[in-house]
This record gives structure tokens, sequence and C-alpha cells, in this order.
């Protein structure tokens, strides 16, 4: 990290100081001089260069520059040796404060806040109509054991039982007669070979053969060792002097941080104030921000700044560095599920343009749970019974309609929870049957747009 920002530095020394030098070089651009050599201050930190005629007028947190107007540019010279990279230098005190920039446009209005809570319990109302029939209550508890019958008559006789196991191998028998003579076997296979015979004595020498072709070339040596290094030559003679630059202008325009992801050209700026000069890289790299929209056939992706506006136009391209914020808004009947890529969660989503980038948005098609709470009121005076109904763990509803919005894909969890006096009885609407005393479901294409939920409380006794 530290060898990075030495190294931008001494680039913005070097361009500044080439600069400086064609400056010098111009006729035509008069300026304060002494004996023949101009001063300047830098501010290290954005590289302001101010022209001054004592190097006495450098602030502290500006550093002075000195160089001759005069003598011609020479040849390169042949390059020396590398020296050893210096130590970083200390940080430098912090600049004067900037002037104040413009008023920011307006920001876009924020997100629809979230629904309040959920108002106080209404008063008891009237005793209602006699209600019907409650369902039938649970099976009784089982009957003390009867008396031991009397024996029963003797049963039939049972089935032949499976075969036992295989007796032991009985003792060995006498020995046999012998046998009559069998034939006479065949010839046998012939012996070996005898030995081998002596050499004779050896023939006349025949002529000499053709010269064999050549055998394949042995493996190459190893290298040497390096030679000792040559003496440093000469230095050339002078060249002639480089084109002069007519005016400061002409530093507008040059290629700037070549290689780098913020590659661009250089910009010119002047303080109408202080007549201070300001070059700047300004970037001209672009990457691509590309949105997938999942679902939602209506629904919308938008940026700030413009360029995506999807729907239409999914893909943009940035300039580097570029903060990126998507916003986004749910067609009828959608809603709005979460983000992937490189973005995550519900809410908010800011890239910043440094590489290409890609981006989910996911929408479900939206239904509403209404949930019921059903009491019972009973007794004189009456009484109301009470209770409340956790949805998912998080969200808690104690009157007698709530209403609730989710996708396709959730999982439903509800759960009971009594109220002193009070006891939940059972579920209704799409519930209904559940024996577990909660209710869980995953919603999907195949439920109602609105599904009921109904949850039924009663007084104890």
């Amino acid at each position: 990290m530290n060898t990075q920002l030495i190294s931008k530095k001494m680039r913005l020394f070097i361009i500044l100081g080439l600069a400086i030098i064609l400056l010098a070089a111009s006729a035509t651009w008069v300026m304060a001089q002494t004996e023949g050599v101009i001063n300047a201050c830098m501010i290290p930190n954005d590289g302001t260069i101010r022209i001054v005629s004592d190097p006495a007028e450098c602030k502290k947190n500006e550093t002075l520059l000195s160089w001759s107007i005069m003598g011609p540019k020479g040849d390169k010279g042949d390059p020396g040796e590398q020296g050893l990279m210096g130590a970083q230098g200390e940080q430098g005190p912090q600049g004067e404060a900037g002037l104040q920039g413009p008023i920011g446009l307006t920001g876009l209005q924020g997100l629809q806040g979230e629904a309040g809570p959920q108002g106080p319990i209404g008063l008891t109302g009237p005793q209602g109509l006699q209600g019907e029939v409650g369902p039938q209550g649970p099976i009784g508890l089982t009957g003390l054991q009867g008396p031991q019958g009397e024996v029963g008559l003797q049963g039939p006789i049972g089935l032949t039982g499976p075969q036992g196991p295989q007796g032991e191998v009985g003792p060995q028998g006498p020995i046999g007669l012998t046998g009559p003579q069998g034939p006479q076997g065949d010839s046998g296979l012939p012996g070996p070979a005898g030995p081998q015979g002596a050499f004779g004595p050896a023939g006349p020498a025949g002529p000499q053969g053709e010269p064999g072709p050549a055998g394949p070339a042995g493996p190459a040596g190893l290298q040497g060792e390096q030679g000792i290094q040559g003496l440093v030559g000469p230095q050339g003679e002078p060249g002639p002097a480089g084109p002069a630059l007519a005016s400061l202008d002409g530093l507008q325009g040059i290629p700037c941080q070549v290689g780098l992801p913020g590659e661009g050209v250089t910009v010119l700026s002047y303080d109408a104030v202080t007549g201070n000069a300001v070059i700047r890289c300004n970037p001209t790299t672009q990457y691509t921000l590309t949105i997938e929209k999942i679902g939602g056939s209506l629904s919308t992706i938008t940026s700030v700044p413009t360029g995506i506006d999807c729907g239409s136009t999914c893909s943009f391209s940035f300039v580097y560095g570029t903060e990126i914020n998507l916003n986004y808004t749910p067609g009828f009947g959608d809603i709005f599920v979460g983000w992937g890529g490189a973005c995550s969660g519900r809410w908010s989503c800011q890239v910043v343009m440094d590489s290409d980038k890609a981006v989910t948005a996911t929408f479900s098609v939206a239904h509403t749970i209404h949930l019921n709470l059903v009491f019972e009121t009973a007794g004189d005076p009456p009484q109301t019974a009470r209770g409340t109904i956790v949805v998912n763990a998080a969200q808690q509803c104690y009157t007698s309609s709530c209403y609730y919005v989710f996708g396709e894909g959730q999982n439903m969890f509800f759960y009971p929870e009594n109220e002193y006096g009070s006891h939940f009885v059972g579920w209704g609407g799409i519930c209904a049957g559940s024996t577990s005393g909660n209710c869980s479901f995953i919603i999907d294409d195949t439920y109602p747009m609105e599904i009921e939920v109904i949850a039924y409380f009663d007084l104890n006794d």
C-alpha cells in the first residue's frame, strides 16, 4: 500500500516537473524572474502551482520549486544503475479548506415508512346472539379393566414340525479286494537334446560395410556464469533544445494514469479568485452495470445517476469510480423480494463502478394474509376472551382483524398466545384441521390472492 502511494506521488512530481520545464522554455511566457531563476510554490496534496518572485512567499503547506530558464536540453545519456528506493517522507500538514461547493440537487423521495403500531383494544361490545352448538367434546377416559375370563377349550393338534438336522457321518468301511491289472500305458515323451558341438575355425573377414547414420545430438551444456557488468559509458553530447510550450493550456488533454483502472486525460482549470491553475486526471475508462430482473413484469429498476431503466434498459456503462444508487418500483400486484449479485438484502443498493458489475432484483406475486381472531363473549356481566397470534415470530395480532402482504415462496408460521382467563380453541380458514396447535404453510401459485386465517379463543370455565 505504501509503495503504491509513493509511486503515485513520484509520477505526479515527474509530470509537474516536465510541465514546469516546458513552461520555462516558452519565449512568450513572461513571469517574475530573479537572475535567470524561476520560483514557484506547489501544494503537494492537489498539485496546485503558484509562480512567485521571492521564495519566501511560499506557505508552510507549500513546496518551493526553482529552475533556470536557460540551457538547451541534451541527448539522453546511457542509463545508470537504478538507485535504491528512498524511504517514505513524513506526511505534510493539512491544506487549507476549499471553497464551499454549490448546493446539491434535491434528492429523490424516500421509501414509504413502515406501518405504525396497532391501536389500543376497543371497548367491550354488547352481548351477541347465542352461538351455534359447539363441536363434539373429546373422547372420555378409558374404563377399568374387567375380571379375567374362564379357561378356554383345548385347541386342535398342531401341524407337523420341520425335519430334524442330519445325523453324524458313520465309521469307514473295510478295504476292498485288489482289482485286475490295467492295460499298458502309452510311450513316454522324447528325452532332452544333447550338448552343442564345438565352434569351427573362423572364416575370412568380409568387406567393410557402409557408415551408419549419424546419432542424435547430445544434450546442451550448462549455461556459463554471467560476466561482470561493464563500466558506464561517458555522457553524450547535449542535444538540441526541445519544442517550447506556448501556453499552460497545452497541458490540457494529455493521457494520464495509463494502464491503471482510473486511466484518463488531464483537465486544466483556473481559479478566478486566486489565479491558481489546477491539473487533474479525469477518468475515461467505463465499466458496465447489468441488471437481471426476476419476476414482476410491470416492476421497474432505475438508477441515480440516470442510465438504468429496467423495464427497457437493463444494462448501461458508467465512468470509473461512479457510485450508483438503484431503486425499485413494484408493479401492480407485485412485491419486491430482495437484491442479489453485487447487492443483498431488501432495502438500498449502492455499487461503485471500479469493474463490470451485475445485480439481480427479484419480484413476486403479492398475496394478502387476512387474519381473523374470533373471541367468545359470555357471562353476566358479559366477559370477552382475549388472545394473540404471532406471525412468523416477528409480528403480533391481538384484534379481530389484521392484514399482511407476502410474496410466493414465503414460509408462513402462526402460533397462539393465551391471555389470563382465556384459552386458544382452534384454527379455521386455510388452517382448518391443524391439530398441532400451530399453523404453517408455504405460499405458492395455488393459493388465492387473499388468504384467510381464522383463530378461535374462548373464556376459561
